[in-house]
């Protein structure tokens, strides 16, 4: 819903109810919160996971996205599946399409990186939504599989074969089997297993190797691996040129260009933002200031402002100004 000022009205992290919201040192955590039920997924929890994800999204203090289930000794039993009833296979669709669907596609296009934190059994429902995660981290403990066969379901039969190999999946829609986090890592269903103890130490490590980077170029990274993972490879290249051309013209390229040529080299000061839940204003109306193009930095800025990338020497840097470099007024 559109509000007032043309922001996204987006509930309080107070007001979820079955996830938990906490940022802390660049980590945005989204816990589930029942685990003494092992954290069962429903409609309910569903429809929190994407609203948690839109408040981390909107965080300026959250670099990363973490999924995680303190307090119990597995991450999820999976779906929550007493609802259920059969003979109604309408209904049951369109919960998969009006609930499941809109979740999976908000972690797909997510403006920062995700991360799942496995510990214990991680089943069914929440696996195939974890696995939608760019990065796992598995404790040693962690067992994952697809248990719906034991029920007549056919479900949970499409990533592990797109992470690993189709024979992978087989095997494991078919006998319902367990994998543990060795062969996980194996098949390169996880990105990384570590002691059961160590798991949150590991979060903020990945955390803060990416801080240090542009959140847009980030996000692009982001946005061009995983489009560019659903169509062929030239047409992915075509993908990645144009984020690159997208990144270009932001302030955090001229930064990190200055940066890395730099004598000696010295780490850049980006400051880019991602934006914010709110219908952007785009339209130049006859009133708005006109954009003018810095020729030498090869990026859009409206004059009277001048976009502040930390660099001394330079017109738009904090401590010096060099007017030979300044795009001039006509």
């Amino acid at each position: 819903m559109i509000g007032e000022d043309n922001r996204k009205s987006l509930r309080k992290p107070e007001e979820l109810k079955y996830v938990d919201y906490e940022c802390k040192n660049g980590v945005a955590w989204i816990k589930f919160n029942e685990p003494d039920r092992r954290n069962p997924l429903s409609l309910y929890r569903v429809e929190d996971i994407r609203e948690a994800v839109l408040i981390a999204e909107d965080d300026d203090d959250a670099v990363i996205i973490c999924f995680a289930a303190p307090g119990g000794p597995h991450f999820s039993g999976g779906a929550e599946i007493k609802p259920w009833r059969w003979g109604n296979g309408v209904d049951f669709f369109h919960s998969h399409r009006y609930f499941k669907q809109p979740m999976w596609e908000k972690l797909f296009d997510c403006k920062k990186p995700t991360v799942a934190a496995l510990h214990g059994y991680t089943i069914g429902f929440c696996l195939e939504t974890m696995l939608r995660c760019d990065i796992i981290i598995a404790a040693e403990d962690t067992m994952i599989g697809e248990l719906e066969i034991q029920f007549s379901s056919p479900y949970g039969n499409q990533k592990i074969a797109r992470l690993a190999n189709e024979r992978i999946q087989m095997w494991y829609s078919y006998t319902g089997d367990l994998m543990n986090a060795q062969e996980a890592l194996h098949w390169g269903i996880v990105n990384k297993v570590v002691p059961t103890d160590k798991l949150d130490e590991a979060i903020y490590d990945f955390c803060n190797k990416l801080s240090r980077w542009s959140p847009t170029a980030l996000w692009f990274n982001r946005l061009a691996i995983k489009y560019g993972m659903t169509t062929n490879e030239r047409t992915g290249v075509l993908i990645e040129d144009l984020f690159e051309t997208l990144q270009s013209t932001t302030p955090d390229w001229a930064q990190g260009l200055l940066a890395f040529q730099s004598e000696p080299r010295r780490m850049p000061v980006f400051t880019n933002k991602l934006p914010k839940a709110r219908v952007p204003d785009i339209t130049l109306m006859p009133d708005t200031k006109k954009p003018i193009i810095d020729t030498k930095q090869m990026s859009y800025i409206f004059e009277p402002e001048e976009p502040n990338i930390g660099e001394e020497g330079q017109w738009f840097g904090e401590k010096g100004r060099d007017e030979d470099s300044r795009p001039k007024k006509k």
